[in-house]
């Protein structure tokens, strides 16, 4: 078993499931080549059949497209799920944890926002249901976290890759995305969601929600403002 680093420790933390990344991965390289296969086959019988240059570009789009999307999916699988021993999320006196971030202050934290829309007619369509549990990808459910130095965040942990970003309210690049709802196990989403809305209030950060289900037992009965 692996040591627990020392910003997990005295923390609140929350983990996605295990074998997450083994799954997605293996999901997203057989579409992958499903969609390879089709672009394969859909530009043999184009050339074949002589039709016309709109079809060649509409084949290439279509699968070429789904075929770049579902094998770079592939890629990033461990990454996305496995970070730090599958960390979704960590929350202490000292700040919030993120996956290959360590701790990131309250006094850096400019605001959070929690995104939901796991109830809407879209969350709940077969569509989306099935791209984000069976590809774990279009998730109904993440955090963003906005710094006030998102630079020197990253520069503190060794500029590590791939740490996926967010844009904040003027469109610039200040936060980090996470917390993703479809591959959390023991806490899930909103038991996290509440964890980190408590100790963000207690250290005076704002927390805006993005959130369709207004009732959601994990927000705070409180002034925190509703993102727009």
């Amino acid at each position: 078993m692996e040591p627990t680093p020392p910003f997990l420790q005295n923390a609140y933390v929350a983990r996605y499931a295990p074998g997450l990344a083994a799954r997605y991965r293996r999901a997203n390289t057989v579409a992958g080549v499903v969609f390879t296969l089709f672009l394969l086959g859909g530009l043999v019988a184009s050339a074949l059949t002589a039709r016309s240059w709109f079809a060649c570009v509409f084949v290439i789009l279509v699968f070429g497209i789904g075929a770049a999307t579902s094998l770079f999916t592939a890629r990033q699988a461990e990454n996305k799920w496995n970070a730090d021993n599958r960390l979704a999320l960590s929350v202490s006196d000292v700040g919030l944890g993120l996956p290959r971030l360590a701790t990131i202050t309250w006094a850096e934290v400019r605001y959070v926002r929690i995104y939901d829309h796991s109830l809407t007619p879209r969350g709940m369509s077969p569509y989306t249901s099935t791209v984000t549990h069976l590809f774990g990808t279009d998730s109904t459910m993440f955090v963003d976290v906005f710094v006030t130095d998102s630079d020197a965040v990253l520069a503190r942990v060794g500029n590590p890759p791939k740490v996926l970003r967010a844009l904040d309210a003027d469109k610039k690049v200040t936060g980090f995305k996470g917390v993703w709802g479809q591959g959390m196990v023991g806490p899930v989403f909103q038991d996290a969601v509440q964890a980190l809305v408590t100790a963000a209030e207690r250290h005076g950060v704002a927390v805006t929600y993005d959130v369709t289900n207004t009732s959601a037992w994990y927000m705070p009965r409180s002034n925190q403002p509703k993102a727009n």
